[in-house]
């Protein structure tokens, strides 16, 4: 039956698209991290900590809709912190690769500028931010879909 489905040009590029397809449809366990730990030391221009800021660890899953929000509000010493998540997982490999998570930090607080991080590879996060906020208009870290 395979010696009749054969293309008689190319046989080769039959086999591989065979072999390819095979791969996509196998399913493989992972133990993946959907959040890194994340610590954030949030400071006025004088350096002094800012008590009660909204800090937020968005993930983001690619090439998933998956987002998720993670919010903190630092306390008196400016600092918020977050826990490493992890969980075991099915992946499949898809044609662009697998399930690739990465994350970004939001930090607003009234009086101050919104600070965003764009990450768009989850090795360029910074687990230990120390950031020192600039006085100015705030904007919401959490998106309108969340906020309902």
């Amino acid at each position: 039956l395979i010696a009749t489905l054969l293309p008689p040009a190319n046989p080769r590029f039959f086999l591989l698209a065979i072999c390819a397809s095979l791969l996509t449809a196998c399913p493989y366990p992972v133990y993946k991290k959907l959040r890194p730990e994340g610590v954030a030391l949030i400071l006025d221009s004088t350096g002094k900590p800012i008590a009660g800021a909204k800090v937020v660890i968005l993930t983001r899953a690619y090439p998933t809709p998956i987002h998720e929000y993670d919010v903190k509000i630092t306390d008196e010493n400016g600092l918020a912190s977050f826990a490493s998540r992890r969980e075991l997982q099915t992946e499949t490999v898809f044609l662009h690769g697998s399930i690739e998570y990465y994350w970004n930090w939001c930090v607003e607080k009234s009086g101050y500028k919104t600070y965003e991080t764009g990450f768009s590879n989850g090795d360029e996060f910074i687990e230990h931010l120390k950031l020192t906020l600039i006085e100015g208009d705030s904007t919401s870290c959490t998106p309108i879909e969340q906020a309902n």
